[in-house]
């Protein structure tokens, strides 16, 4: 499952990416991101929000299991 979400990661549109990485991975604030890429934290906000939404649909379509791995690693 975890290779999934690497996949699934690769897939997003380079800015999201970019975005979810900070903030999932590295744990960064919405400010950091904001500074870090010159951009407004409401716009990092909604790279993080599509992001979810992309990463939720796709394990939905893997069923239950891929929602356990979801919710522990990116919920």
């Amino acid at each position: 499952m975890l290779d999934k979400l690497e996949e699934l990661i690769k897939q997003m549109p380079e800015k999201r990416r970019e975005v979810f990485i900070k903030k999932k991975i590295e744990e960064k604030s919405l400010k950091e991101i904001s500074e870090e890429l010159n951009i407004t934290t409401k716009t990092v906000e909604y790279h993080i929000t599509e992001a979810m939404r992309f990463l939720k649909s796709e394990f939905e379509k893997l069923q239950v299991q891929g929602l356990i791995v979801f919710h522990l690693f990116i919920g």
